[in-house]
């Protein structure tokens, strides 16, 4: 399933192109948080305000003991190095850090204590600081916030002294707290931290950040526009070589997007165009061989009558008909392919279409035979054909040529002479269908898919000696096509092939041949 899915993915160009954008876009995206982690202020906000609250509540709990009250005001000094003014509902200062002596005159570094819930005892001889206990099991005096469960925020930090001031410290914005008095009033209290100074991240990590960035973006950019641009670049390249007259020149891109479908069309048709273009040349030289043979026998035969007797001249007049027969047939198989060429293309001018008439099948089928057996006497014709053949509508001179092209071929390429063309015909409700076989060198399967196209010939060698475009068989389908018709061949080699026609009957508002001009069902020559 994954596999699946990424050969789908690999497979839409668009896709690609879309995932590709993505993929930078999510590279902005992290550098931008990089940024913002790397400008960011020190302090948070919400702990500002957190001791901002805590410490005013303190502070207005000690309102009434002057000690205390001065104690709790130090620690929002030294120890969160922050300026606090509490006022009443008049206005009047209540409290405030800057009445407060200086921090080396309240806490003298040399005389350190240690909270005694800790375990800890004061060294002998000191005196611990106002509101410390002097002794592990005395209560202790200093006031404390409900929230801290019994310990002072502060104890922490007395121990040890003053903390330093932050390094580059400047005033940060002031914090108003409202609060209720401890005689009921309401008061105001303004706390203003002492913030680091920010003097903004290191140069090289902004610069490191957007060079990174831009790197990944960069490349990705360059991969997605090398991917698209070196097969374009190649597809450009071929085509002017193929318009140049290079036509072996092949694309042969080994992608599956939309961009492979493409080079892939572009090799099929190049490899049409060198077929057709091929197949154009043979056709040149084999209307050139075509041409010459009955020319060359019509000079002898009109050579020998000028000089012989009238039996000899009426000899040669019959050989002359033949030959002339031959270039006529050479000559309507190109114009008949070059009308359903052209007929193909709606409104070309000068190409009649089918002319639709009522034929008798029959009839038709006699034709056919009769001109077989005229042209090839010394092959046997075996004919199989029911009494009452169904009626066709269509054109009677292009059905009748593909017969001829289908009986032909067969005697072309049975190897004995005494080998048998068989014709047979059979109808069912809708269609007739109509068989020629032979038993002859029969096509090998590589030619089989090929063997409709016009111009090409199993056996060249054989067609040399035999005659023929290749164009028999590619009539023939396209006649019948033409007709709502299909056609299909079965063949072994050595064994011979077998022909199949099947055309539609016309409607039975036409009629059908009446049952009394049936002939005989069969016959041979």
């Amino acid at each position: 399933m994954p596999f699946s899915v990424l050969r789908r993915v690999r497979s839409r160009l668009a896709l690609r192109i879309y995932l590709a954008g993505l993929a930078q876009f999510g590279a902005v995206i992290l550098g931008f948080t990089l940024l913002v982690r790397v400008l960011s202020p020190g302090p948070r906000v919400f702990e500002v305000r957190r001791d901002a609250r805590l410490a005013t509540s303190l502070v207005a709990a000690q309102l009434g003991d002057g000690d205390a009250l001065t104690r709790e005001l130090a620690r929002v000094r030294d120890f969160l190095h922050a300026e606090l003014t509490l006022h009443d509902d008049t206005g009047a200062v209540l409290a405030s850090t800057d009445d407060l002596p200086p921090p080396e005159a309240m806490l003298p570094p040399e005389r350190p204590f240690w909270p005694p819930e800790r375990g800890f005892r004061p060294p002998e001889g000191a005196t611990p600081p106002p509101g410390m206990p002097r002794s592990p099991d005395a209560p202790r005096q200093e006031t404390f916030s409900p929230q801290q469960h019994g310990r002072h925020p502060f104890d922490g930090a007395l121990h040890h002294g003053p903390p330093p001031p932050p390094p580059g410290a400047v005033r940060g914005d002031d914090i108003t707290v409202v609060l209720r008095l401890p005689d009921g009033r309401t008061g105001r209290a303004v706390y203003t931290p002492l913030v680091p100074g920010n003097p903004g991240p290191p140069r090289h990590h902004i610069v490191l950040i957007v060079a990174l960035v831009l790197i990944i973006v960069g490349v990705a950019s360059l991969l997605t526009a090398r991917s698209l641009a070196r097969p374009l670049a190649r597809l450009s390249q071929a085509v002017r070589a193929l318009g140049a007259g290079h036509l072996e020149t092949r694309v042969a891109l080994a992608r599956t997007d939309e961009i492979g479908e493409v080079a892939a069309a572009f090799d099929e048709m190049a490899d049409r165009l060198t077929a057709l273009l091929r197949a154009e040349r043979e056709l040149l030289a084999n209307i050139s061989h075509e041409l010459r043979t009955p020319l060359a026998r019509i000079r002898v035969a009109l050579d020998i009558a000028a000089e012989g007797d009238a039996e000899v001249a009426r000899q040669s007049l019959r050989d002359i008909t033949e030959d002339l027969g031959e270039l006529e047939r050479l000559i309507s198989d190109v114009l008949t392919a070059a009308r359903l060429d052209l007929g193909q293309q709606s409104g070309a001018p000068g190409i009649p279409p089918l002319r639709h008439e009522h034929l008798d099948t029959r009839e038709l089928l006699d034709r056919s035979m009769a001109r077989f057996r005229s042209a090839h006497s010394e092959r046997p014709l075996v004919v199989d054909l029911p009494p009452d053949l169904p009626a066709l509508d269509g054109d009677p001179v292009l059905l009748r040529r593909a017969v001829d092209n289908l009986l032909d071929n067969a005697h072309k390429y049975s190897s004995r002479p005494d080998d048998p063309v068989t014709l047979r015909a059979s109808t069912t409700s809708t269609e007739i269908l109509i068989e020629v076989a032979d038993e002859g060198i029969g096509i090998s399967p590589e030619d089989m898919p090929k063997i409709f196209r016009p111009f090409f010939r199993t056996d060249r060698s054989r067609t040399r000696s035999t005659g023929g475009l290749g164009l028999g068989l590619a009539l023939a389908r396209r006649i019948v096509e033409a007709h709502h018709g299909t056609i299909t061949l079965d063949s072994a080699p050595g064994k011979g092939t077998r022909a199949s026609v099947r055309l539609p009957c016309a409607p039975l508002s036409v009629g059908r041949r009446p049952p009394e001009s049936a002939r005989a069902p069969t016959s041979k020559a």
